[in-house]
């Protein structure tokens, strides 16, 4: 295993997703208004979901998957994501 085409730099996004939510769990702590709460909900869902596909990429440019399956695991992964969020 290579170290990444993006050096594993895809994990900063999974880390501030993580930041986000750890804000949303104390709203008070940050002055939060519900409705803040709401689009930083909607951001960590982005995120996530931005991780899904740079993981995916770099797995395939890196030389650590096949195009196969590049779509197989990037498939189980995005229906995974689309359970967590239904």
């Amino acid at each position: 295993m290579s170290g990444g085409f993006f050096q594993y730099q895809q994990y900063r996004i999974e880390e501030i997703a993580e930041a986000i939510k750890e804000c949303i769990q104390k709203p008070e702590d940050y002055s939060l208004s519900e409705e803040v709460v709401a689009k930083m909900k909607i951001a960590v869902m982005h995120l996530e979901y931005s991780y899904v596909y740079v993981s995916a990429c770099d797995r395939l440019v890196s030389g650590d998957s096949s195009t196969e399956s590049f779509f197989e695991r990037l498939n189980f992964d995005l229906n995974y994501f689309n359970k967590k969020y239904e």
